[in-house]
């Protein structure tokens, strides 16, 4: 198995119910690919993946009630929006503009421009609700680690398949009936992995048509909550169309005075360019214009 994220931890998982041998192989130092849970500022905070979006008949559901994990309960019609005086903002008068960018482009990652019409129409919804994870989402992957072994900080430079399978890694090769190949598509776009046979060219077509999203995430903590404290979400009409207009309020999650906001798409890959001092500026004077005078960093 390449790769330690969701779809590859399931896969090992399902494989060992049927007794068989399985080792995951992963580049990265931790497990959970998009889901990336980081404890620095003092509390957990989600870096990758956030939600579950619908716990009713979710696999995901299922993992957490059988660990008994923490869940918070996410409301989206808890919302604060103020423009660039401070002023609330009726719901009714949000401009659309900023409905977008919240409910589209910071939900597919992309610029709305750039979406096919049926983007958004695709797939069902599962019901129930959507939950966030105080402990951090890594906390459901990690059931599935049990009884295989994993290789982290393992990068693999080729699969070559004859008789049998060969995983071929800086370090040493591994040898198996079979390889499933589960790793991101930049990856795969980055021919970052050389498979021997190569995969078919129809295959390789297909990689590159598929597009990738950007979805940024900027955490700030600070000394107090000097913000709507009762909203999940937090707006902000101001000069930027699409930059740093959404926050999440994470005092219900965590429990501590810490912020993070949104960007995505062509925003996000602008933020891209910024060191953190400058993306930390940026992110401070939106918050300067929404609740003026009350804003203190830690």
């Amino acid at each position: 198995m390449v790769g330690a994220g969701a779809a590859g931890l399931g896969a090992a998982d399902r494989l060992r119910q049927h007794d068989l041998e399985v080792t995951v192989v992963e580049a990265r130092s931790r497990i959970g690919g998009r889901v990336w849970s980081n404890a620095s500022l003092g509390a957990t905070v989600d870096l990758g993946a956030s939600w579950i979006h619908g716990v009713e008949d979710n696999p995901l559901s299922d993992l957490s009630d059988g660990a008994d994990i923490d869940r918070v309960s996410t409301d989206y019609d808890s919302y604060a929006v103020r423009d660039r005086r401070g002023d609330l903002v009726s719901l009714d008068q949000v401009p659309p503009a900023l409905l977008e960018v919240a409910e589209i482009e910071h939900e597919y990652a992309a610029d709305a421009a750039a979406l096919s019409p049926e983007a958004t129409e695709e797939g069902d919804d599962l019901g129930g609700g959507d939950v966030v994870f105080p402990g951090g989402y890594v906390e459901v992957p990690e059931q599935l680690l049990s009884g295989y072994d994993v290789l982290l900080d393992t990068h693999v430079e080729s699969v070559e398949v004859d008789s049998r399978a060969t995983v071929r890694t800086a370090s040493n090769d591994i040898e198996a009936d079979a390889v499933l190949v589960t790793v991101p598509l930049g990856v795969l776009k980055a021919r970052s992995i050389a498979f021997v046979p190569d995969l078919p060219e129809a295959t390789w077509a297909a990689i590159d048509r598929l597009g990738m999203g950007l979805l940024n995430k900027v955490f700030l903590e600070f000394e107090d909550v000097f913000w709507d404290r009762d909203a999940h979400f937090l707006g902000h009409v101001g000069p930027s169309r699409d930059r740093f207009v959404q926050w999440v309020n994470l005092v219900p999650v965590t429990g501590r005075p810490i912020l993070m906001a949104f960007n995505a798409g062509s925003a996000a890959e602008a933020i891209e360019e910024l060191d953190d001092d400058q993306i930390v500026a940026e992110a401070l004077e939106t918050l300067r214009r929404m609740y003026p005078g009350e804003l203190s960093t830690r």
